[in-house]
């Protein structure tokens, strides 16, 4: 399977849970790439009530050029 479909990003994040809960951790942090995360957040609307206690994060590469990428887009037309 690729590792963006979305059946492997459901048993993926089943898995963290269960290694979180062993743990003893409240939460699971999920971080992925941009195609990984956007799958990761539809599988967390989808199903609400079973990953209420994961946190979703984008990778902090992609984080860091979406906040470059939008200061680009609002400088645009200043002549910068």
């Amino acid at each position: 399977m690729k590792p963006s479909d979305s059946d492997m990003i459901m048993t993926s994040l089943q898995k963290a849970k269960v290694l979180s809960s062993q743990y003893g951790q409240n939460f699971t942090v999920f971080t992925g790439d941009l195609q990984r995360y956007r799958v990761a957040v539809n599988i967390s609307w989808a199903y609400p009530e079973q990953f209420q206690d994961v946190i979703l994060r984008l990778g902090g590469m992609h984080f860091l050029m979406s906040c470059v990428g939008s200061v680009g887009t609002l400088m645009a037309n200043s002549g910068l």
